[in-house]
């Protein structure tokens, strides 16, 4: 697996779908099979956990957000 296309799809899912993704979420989204990958990759990803343990969601760090004038 390529950590790039991993984090632009976890982008993309953000962008496009919701502001919040959970471990399932990202696993069907990117076709993963396993919950403990899938959970490794929301930790390195470096995101804002939301809950506990079982209703556990991410979302984009508020910091990280970027201000873009249009």
């Amino acid at each position: 697996m390529d950590p790039l296309a991993l984090e632009c799809a976890v982008q993309e899912y953000f962008s496009l779908v919701h502001p919040r993704l959970s471990n399932r979420q990202l696993r069907q989204f990117c076709n993963i099979d396993s919950p403990y990958l899938a959970s490794r990759l929301l930790a390195a990803f470096d995101l804002e956990p939301i809950g506990a343990l079982r209703n556990r969601s991410y979302q984009i760090k508020e910091e990280t957000v970027a201000f873009r004038p249009w």
